[in-house]
């Protein structure tokens, strides 16, 4: 009897330190994972090209919050995300019949177009694809 609890016994033992090692595990993927995030500046650029605003939404945000150093294409990349989800915003309060806060959108497009430098040609692509008339 008490070689059998002696088993069982090694066997909890052994079940806990398998356990606290997956747990270990997983809170270093964790860190990994909500570590500093950095964007390359060609992830932005290939989002443009693929006309993906939605993604360059996300990684400018994504690139944003990890608070390094962007390069003036960097910015100018966040402006055309901004002005992207300022468009988005400016339509669907459009749609719902909320023009102050859709004129609160359409300020902030204004300036994104300011900031937008070298890629301000594409306000005009966004518009279309939204179907909006062209600010």
């Amino acid at each position: 009897m008490r070689i059998k609890n002696l088993f069982f016994n090694l066997i909890i033992v052994a079940m806990c330190v398998l356990l606290l090692i997956s747990g270990g595990f997983f809170f270093l993927s964790l860190h990994d994972y909500m570590s500093a995030y950095h964007i390359e500046g060609t992830s932005l650029l290939y989002a443009i090209q693929d006309e993906d605003y939605g993604r360059l939404v996300e990684l400018a945000k994504r690139s944003q919050a990890a608070e390094n150093e962007p390069t003036k294409i960097q910015e100018e990349c966040y402006a055309v995300a901004a002005y992207f989800e300022a468009a988005s915003y400016y339509k669907a309060y459009l749609l719902a019949g909320e023009n102050e806060k859709a004129e609160k959108k359409a300020g902030i497009m204004e300036e994104q177009m300011e900031q937008m430098g070298e890629f301000s040609y594409l306000a005009e692509e966004i518009c279309k694809r939204l179907e909006l008339e062209i600010r």
